[in-house]
């Protein structure tokens, strides 16, 4: 028996005449065959669609603190604030640490994220070295 690639056309020529009647009825009398090309993956369709909107891909950089909100901002902010202080206990850690957050109003997490577009242009200017 020969094989032939399936492409769109034939793959929608088979769908439409032998696939196509049974929609909808028990799936194990349809019709099976395996597939040697892959549709297009998620992530050529979304590159695809950015390139038809018009941006810019940027390479995503290796890990780096300077653009990591949690690093930079986030838990900086709460070093501070926990500085000095004494705990007995995880449980006291984890209430003062759970009172610092849920005192922080939503403008505090816009903020930090807002913060993100100029430090990954820092980032970029200062070719990947550290901002701080």
């Amino acid at each position: 028996m020969k094989y032939k690639k399936i492409d769109y056309g034939l793959y929608t020529k088979i769908h439409t005449s032998v696939i196509g009647p049974f929609e909808g009825r028990n799936r194990r009398k349809t019709a099976a065959f395996e597939e040697k090309e892959r549709a297009a993956s998620p992530r050529q369709c979304t590159l695809s669609k950015i390139h038809e909107l018009g941006f810019e891909l940027l390479p995503h950089p290796p890990y780096s603190p300077d653009l990591a909100p949690r690093d930079y901002f986030l838990f900086s902010d709460l070093k501070r604030m926990l500085g000095g202080k004494k705990f007995s206990s995880n449980e006291e850690v984890i209430a003062e640490t759970q009172a610092y957050f849920e005192a922080k109003d939503k403008s505090y997490y816009k903020s930090g994220i807002e913060k993100l577009a100029g430090r990954y242009n820092q980032c970029i200017t200062l070719e990947g070295n550290y901002i701080e």
